[in-house]
């Protein structure tokens, strides 16, 4: 009886054992693993499809006013428009911005109709935009690095300076998708890259380092001569239009096109100092500085330098990877920040949007440094740690990324306060993160690890510091709200014929179409002082003059002096002064409000006004 049990126990594990050599044979076949990463990466790129559409939803039309540059790209799109048309007969009034995104918006304008159709546009062009852009950013990432990369896009998504001008129907967010766009058809050697790379640079004008890209790539890759010219014919032919914009610029100035002529060469004028330091900074904001919040000041500047050593190192990392492994593709995201970081560095004045398009680079080379030098000390003997070492850094990461998670988790109403429609944005990334970790468990069959759990728990961690940032940069949607205020007023007052003055003449027309030349822009009053200012507004036949706390309040803004606000300071008080009467106050809040003044006609007696 004995026997029989010890030979039928023996035959068990030896079918046991078969089962499992059967299964370890199916696992390890290449094919079936190829086969359910395909699913995978499906669902991934049609969860990624959901999320970005989720965002884009959420965010249109949230930031009611646009940015006062808005108009001007509109305008620069209108003026290419009918150039084209009238075959050249028709001039382009100005030559500071390209045309792209301006072209886009005219034509998305007569689809959308309605109060405001180029606002509307505007909007409606970076919702289209924003989902693909997210998942190129994750096909993008999958060629360099691997399974990480729905991290990468994920992260991307919720960054807060993306999502702040995804609601702003200005440059950056269409910036972004060409650039994205383009090095992936870099990366894959389309043949239409030099022509994305072209369309990039109609958009802005940094979108040239994508030419830089592709020629270096196609210079790397080239073994022979005719190959070499040829990259150098199609950089040339890439980079004309942009050339022949650069020509109109240059005769605009020699025209005495006014102070927009030369306005980005400009930046660069000898004697002042440049914001290397700054710029710096800002992309270390925009592209990792959101991912961990705390909540005490000296802690603050404790992680602010740790992730700016932790920026440097990964980067300097992800070189020596690159050169290792000789893996030059990356050297095409690798010189494209590396230009526009010199292009804007070198200027004289920076502000943090003009980072947020290069963010996504510093975070792509940033995990690439990461994981490439993860990946160097697993495959060196000498320096792979043993297990229980492993493991318990593993619980190290997890208890104290759940601890810190808890930590953040109490001031999670508080921002509610502060940007109400963003409050489910953390929600929407955490789940992303779960559905992803458990369709990798489901579709490939992996271990639900100790590792999975901890990297699980940080992107958590991340997500909900990345809320603390959001709500201060997105807020509430109300920045400059109060020049939609005063074209309703405006609307609702004024009788026709009578004219408005404010520095934001050019947003106030979005609101009131029908009223557009009843708005005066500020700066084109003349006058040195406040007298010769009220004698331009008589003979400009001005009614009414808004002061407003925007500029009025920054007497350090370089715009407070090129538009003259100095000559209007008194009418900061909101009460009758000189020849102005005081009629209403238009309040957003303690900081953003605009006081209405009517100019009392001018006496015939009178010579100038006092």
């Amino acid at each position: 009886m004995g026997r029989s049990k010890n030979k039928s126990k023996r035959a068990g594990q030896k079918r046991r054992g078969r089962d499992r050599e059967i299964s370890t044979d199916m696992v390890c076949d290449p094919a079936a693993i190829a086969e359910k990463q395909k699913y995978l990466n499906i669902f991934i790129i049609l969860l990624l499809l959901v999320f970005g559409t989720y965002l884009s939803i959420l965010y249109f039309g949230h930031q009611t006013v646009p940015n006062s540059d808005f108009p001007a790209f509109v305008q620069t799109g209108r003026d290419f428009l009918a150039f084209v048309s009238s075959f050249g007969e028709k001039e382009i009034g100005s030559f500071k911005r390209v045309p792209g995104l301006g072209v886009l918006q005219v034509g998305l304008s007569h689809l959308v109709g309605g109060r405001h159709p180029d606002l509307t546009a505007g909007w409606l062009l970076n919702a289209i935009l924003f989902p693909p852009t997210i998942i190129l950013l994750y096909l993008l990432g999958r060629e360099i690095l691997g399974k990480s990369a729905v991290w990468f896009a994920l992260l991307v998504a919720i960054n807060p300076w993306s999502l702040n001008l995804l609601r702003d129907p200005i440059v950056e967010t269409t910036l972004v998708f060409f650039s994205v766009l383009a090095l992936y058809s870099i990366f894959k050697r389309w043949r239409c890259r030099y022509f994305l790379a072209a369309a990039a640079t109609m958009i802005r004008y940094e979108g040239a380092a994508l030419i830089l890209a592709a020629f270096l790539m196609d210079i790397i890759e080239a073994r022979s001569w005719p190959k070499r010219i040829a990259a150098a014919a199609y950089s040339a032919l890439a980079g004309l239009p942009m050339a022949l914009w650069l020509m109109g610029m240059y005769n605009e100035q020699g025209q005495g096109g006014g102070v927009n002529a030369m306005h980005y060469v400009r930046n660069y004028s000898t004697g002042r100092e440049r914001v290397v330091g700054q710029f710096a900074e800002q992309l270390r904001q925009v592209g990792i500085g959101s991912f961990f919040a705390v909540t005490t000041k000296s802690s603050f500047e404790i992680v602010t330098g740790i992730s700016q050593c932790v920026l440097v190192i990964c980067l300097v990392l992800a070189v020596v990877y690159m050169v290792y492994k000789k893996q030059w593709k990356v050297s095409a995201p690798l010189s494209m920040l590396i230009s526009c970081f010199f292009v804007h560095a070198m200027r004289t004045n920076t502000r943090t949007r003009y980072a947020m398009p290069m963010g996504w680079l510093v975070l792509l080379l940033c995990l690439y440094g990461l994981v490439g030098g993860l990946r160097l000390l697993s495959q060196n003997k000498r320096f792979t740690a043993p297990k229980p070492i492993v493991v318990t850094l593993q619980i190290i990461l997890l208890i104290g990324s759940i601890v810190w998670l808890c930590v953040l988790a109490p001031y999670l109403p508080k921002l509610g306060q502060i940007s109400s429609r963003s409050v489910s944005v953390a929600y929407a990334g955490i789940g992303v993160v779960i559905a992803v970790t458990i369709g990798g468990i489901f579709v490939c069959k992996t271990r639900f690890g100790l590792g999975r759990v901890a990297v699980a728990v940080l992107l958590c961690l991340m997500i909900v510091s990345n809320q603390f940032s959001l709500a201060r940069v997105v807020g509430n949607g109300d920045r400059d709200r109060e020049f939609k205020l005063l074209a309703d007023w405006y609307v609702a007052n004024a009788k026709p014929g009578e004219k408005l003055v404010t520095t934001m003449g050019q947003v106030v027309r979005i609101y009131a179409p029908k009223y557009a030349g009843g708005f005066v822009r500020t700066e084109s009053i003349a006058g040195d002082d406040r007298e010769g200012f009220v004698e331009d507004c008589y003979k400009k036949n001005i009614t009414y003059v808004a002061w407003d706390s925007r500029l009025g309040l920054s007497r350090g803004n370089t715009y407070y002096r090129r538009y003259g606000l100095d000559r209007i300071a008194a009418l900061q008080g909101g009460r009758d002064t000189g020849p102005y009467r005081f009629l209403t106050t238009l309040t957003v809040n303690s900081r953003r409000y605009i006081h209405v003044y009517r100019l009392e006609k001018k006496a015939p007696s009178q010579n100038r006004p006092m």
